[in-house]
């Protein structure tokens, strides 16, 4: 039976189908942001507790365990701990720095209900610009007041996991034992799973139908685990579809959501690795990370713009 590592290597060590995945995943991740940016958190809340809900919690651990994976084969192809943090400081830091900035001097500005040199002497403002070292701030002051969600990017909750993850995978590097890794997602997953079975809460989601930060870093460790073992995992489109339906069971329940973790990580990189078409307009290079870190923002700059705003969180 071929392996996932056989289809990799047939297309020469990148799989035809990443690029495509990801912006996918980075639109839908937006679409589902609309929901709450356009008529409040209590809409989002009923489309993670409907069938939708089965399959929108599902995108950004998908993102997650792509990343793992890429990032592993990364990571052994360059095999310098320096040349890896440059290239993951170039990924993320100039991305946010541009993001932080714009929205603190410029959009924060416009769409402030204070006096402009109220709002740039608030300490809020400058506590906003230190997201750029990780220390997440969600809030501008006075800026989208009048919107459903007065959130400038809420998209900036998961900088702390990516780092996370990249710290993990630099550690891998330094240590040189990947085999860290299984032991890691082993140890957790038991961890869990003894956890719900003791009948102890796990910790309150970040959001509805959220994660918490450290099951975003399993989710990328189960792509670092597929990447070492490619060779041993075979390509079926039945296990595909095993661990599809048990991502689906799983993940959106919120005692059972390590059970889905691993099989999601599969899904992942199975589609990742078919022939998916290309989109014509983003099939030069990787434009998923900015869409994912610019789309909060922008869709908040949109409805505060938008003269039919402010529906009150109804959709009627």
């Amino acid at each position: 039976m071929r392996s996932i590592g056989t289809v990799l290597a047939e297309s020469l060590g990148i799989g035809k189908g990443f690029d495509t995945m990801r912006i996918l995943l980075s639109v839908a991740i937006l679409v589902v942001h609309s929901f709450a940016l356009c008529y409040g958190w209590g809409l989002e809340a009923q489309l993670w507790a409907g069938p939708a809900g089965s399959v929108s919690v599902l995108l950004l651990p998908a993102f997650f365990a792509l990343s793992g994976f890429l990032v592993t084969g990364s990571a052994l192809r360059t095999g310098s701990l320096t040349t890896f943090i440059s290239l993951r400081a170039l990924r993320i830091l100039p991305a946010l720095f541009t993001e932080v900035v714009l929205a603190a001097v410029l959009i924060g500005a416009v769409a402030t209900n204070l006096p402009v040199g109220e709002y740039y002497t608030d300490p809020g403002t400058v506590s906003y610009l230190v997201n750029i070292i990780g220390h997440i701030t969600y809030t501008l002051p006075g800026a989208f007041a009048d919107n459903p969600v007065p959130v400038v990017n809420g998209s900036l909750w998961t900088i702390a996991p990516e780092i996370s993850c990249y710290i993990f995978m630099a550690l891998m590097i330094l240590a040189n034992t990947y085999r860290s890794c299984l032991l890691c997602c082993t140890v957790f997953l038991v961890g869990s799973l003894a956890q719900i079975a003791t009948g102890a809460p796990l910790p309150d989601r970040f959001f509805a139908g959220g994660l918490e930060q450290f099951e975003l870093l399993l989710c990328f460790v189960a792509g670092n685990i597929l990447f070492l073992a490619r060779n041993r995992i075979p390509d079926h489109p039945l296990l595909f579809l095993l661990c599809a339906t048990c991502s689906m069971a799983t993940l959106s329940h919120p005692d059972l959501v390590v059970l889905g973790l691993l099989p999601l990580a599969y899904c992942t990189v199975w589609l990742g690795l078919r022939n998916l078409p290309k989109i014509p307009l983003v099939s030069k290079g990787d434009y998923s990370y900015g869409v994912y870190l610019y789309a909060y923002q922008s869709s908040s700059s949109w409805y505060w713009h938008c003269p039919t705003g402010a529906s009150g969180g109804s959709m009627s």
